[in-house]
């Protein structure tokens, strides 16, 4: 975003809760701008979501999930 005083930056993290046996996939998403007259201040925004792998629904014996997407964000 050269030139337009913009930047945005993505990072996937995975956190294994070993207690739960659970894995999470979290998405950051941060993007930043310079704003005013002067440029001297920065806007910064960030987005976290959460997504949990596919072998979640495979676990679910009860069938309680009846669709799932794991490319589907579960908390934003």
């Amino acid at each position: 975003m050269s030139g337009t005083g913009a930047v945005a930056v993505s990072k996937s993290i995975s956190h294994s809760n070993l207690n739960h046996e659970l894995q999470t996939i979290y998405k950051v998403l941060s993007s930043f701008e310079r704003v005013g007259s002067s440029h001297e201040l920065v806007l910064g925004k960030v987005r976290v979501t959460a997504f949990l792998p596919l072998y979640i629904k495979e676990m679910d014996a009860s069938g309680s999930i009846p669709s799932y997407d794991e490319n589907a964000s579960v908390v934003l």
